[in-house]
């Protein structure tokens, strides 16, 4: 099996001729045609959720997130949860699943406590009806704060019970591209052994 790159693709997806060749001269023997296969590899990594590239989780990429709810965006980059909507639940699981904080977390230090409450608070919004962000109590993105986003804090449960519990993550495996190539191989390999 041969395998000649494309040498215009970038360094995280390339496409390469496959075909069986001669073991001596690796020219193609007759009777196989040849065909194209692209491999995609991780490219650098990514932060999820990192919506203005400041490569942190921060209020300034919930507001963006919000922002594209609001403007009805069908960008498959907002909808976090790969539900194909983008609504609330994407601001949700920002929220717990890739900050691993809890609602009502108003400065983001990963704890919902009474200086989250002090904080939104003093920004004056409560129930007045003003554009709110998410550290001022906005935390049902409807741009208000008020008794549903207080409500929606208290039922997600983390009210002073500090940092959320961390999920263990699992790397990325290595050899998962050259799972690929083996496979290109082994099929290469039956279809000879047919011959």
């Amino acid at each position: 099996v041969y395998a000649v790159l494309n040498p215009t693709e970038s360094a995280y997806a390339a496409e390469y001729r496959v075909y069986l060749g001669d073991a001596t001269t690796g020219e193609p023997l007759d009777g196989f045609a040849s065909d194209l296969v692209t491999l995609h590899f991780a490219a650098d990594p990514i932060l999820l959720g990192d919506f203005n590239s400041d490569d942190s989780l921060t209020v300034a990429d919930i507001g963006v997130l919000v922002d594209a709810i609001d403007a009805g965006s069908t960008d498959d980059w907002f909808d976090l949860n790969q539900d194909e909507s983008l609504d609330s639940a994407d601001v949700a699981y920002w929220v717990s699943e890739l900050k691993q904080t809890w609602m009502g977390d108003a400065n983001l230090d990963g704890e919902f406590n009474s200086t989250d409450l002090v904080q939104v608070f003093q920004a004056g919004l409560y129930e007045q009806n003003v554009d709110a962000t998410w550290a001022e109590g906005d935390w049902s993105s409807d741009h208000r704060f008020g008794s549903a986003d207080l409500v929606l804090a208290f039922q997600d449960g983390g009210f002073e019970l500090g940092p959320k519990p961390a999920v263990v993550s699992v790397p990325e495996p290595v050899w998962l591209p050259w799972c690929g190539y083996a496979s290109v191989f082994c099929f290469a390999y039956r279809i000879r052994q047919r011959r």
